[in-house]
């Protein structure tokens, strides 16, 4: 189902795709499970070889090289990339636009969710990118617009015509430009370094770079998030290789269950594991503060929280 969904986009805008069939969720007539670890095993095992003779005859360049790595960070959703011949200038292209680059915000947050700037910081640099974006294609009749996150900024290149950021400020037109853009200023410019200088390929190149209090959170989040179990104990579960863990709670929402799974970050930060904790609740909050004070003080117990109060305190600390 989700290769009949896929395969065709990715035929539309030239992407290579390969689609891997495992095991449905209900593995069998009778809309059971138990056949599914060993169904998996052996998809994982064909895929395993098939991957080993895959691709054939292709000769790694630097120039490919950096089509694959450029392609690979497409796919883990860190890029975005708006080539013109796939848009309908006849039609909204601002709405085009928007949709094509409809998970920005969510993965710009991602990544600057520990910056401790500003709470709209994802939302407000995310509207200027794609105001940015529109005018490159619409005004700078760019062929291709690219946009990469990562944990220290956004970066945004196009190869139409040249252009300087201040345009935004002083044009006559584009109402829509004009406001994102002076919204962005008026929050956040100052606090982060933007800089307008074209990179190698591009003819305008601009770079919002962020200070971020935790550059390796994001490599938490993907790779040492804690499971929480509410119905076994330990409700908890990590990896034991895992050294910095990211502990979501914001969706429990009893307060014992809540202080249950907080009575488990004990045995964690003995072992010398650094928690990331995200949570919404400020009675949860201060509990925590109450019982870990020494883990907080020296950094080991870490509050994933927006609190306007904290953002404002954290920056002029800064």
């Amino acid at each position: 189902m989700e290769g009949f969904a896929v395969v065709p986009s990715c035929e539309r805008k030239s992407i290579p795709w390969l689609v891997i069939k495992g095991v449905s969720d209900l593995g069998n007539d009778d809309f059971g499970r138990l056949e599914q670890p060993e169904l998996a095993d052996k998809a994982a095992r064909v895929l395993l070889k098939g991957l080993s003779n895959w691709p054939h005859g292709v000769q790694y360049n630097e120039k490919q090289n950096e089509g694959l790595l450029q392609l690979a960070d497409v796919i883990r959703g860190h890029s975005f990339e708006l080539r013109r011949e796939l848009f309908n200038f006849g039609g909204n292209l601002a709405l085009q636009v928007n949709n094509a680059l409809r998970g920005l915000e969510s993965v710009v947050g991602f990544y600057t969710g520990s910056s401790l700037l500003h709470p709209a910081l994802a939302a407000h640099l995310s509207r200027a990118v794609k105001e940015i974006a529109l005018n490159a294609l619409k005004h700078g009749q760019a062929k291709s617009v690219r946009i990469d996150v990562d944990p220290h900024g956004v970066s945004l290149d196009d190869d139409g015509k040249v252009f300087s950021l201040d345009d935004l400020s002083s044009a006559n037109e584009g109402r829509g430009g004009q406001l994102a853009w002076r919204t962005f200023c008026r929050d956040h410019l100052g606090r982060l370094k933007v800089s307008n200088v074209p990179r190698t390929k591009w003819q305008n190149s601009i770079r919002f770079e962020i200070t971020n209090a935790h550059p390796n959170l994001p490599d938490t989040k993907l790779k040492c998030r804690a499971i929480v179990e509410l119905l076994v104990r330990p409700a908890i579960y990590v990896h034991p290789e895992c050294s910095d863990i990211y502990v979501d709670i914001r969706k429990i929402e009893m307060m014992t269950l809540a202080l249950d799974t907080v009575e488990e970050f004990q045995p964690l930060l003995e072992s010398g594991k650094k928690l990331f904790v995200a949570l919404t609740d400020p009675d949860i909050r201060e509990k925590i503060e109450s019982a870990f004070p020494n883990d907080i003080s020296t950094g080991q117990l870490v509050f994933l929280q927006d609190d306007p109060d904290a953002v404002v305190k954290d920056f002029n600390e800064l």
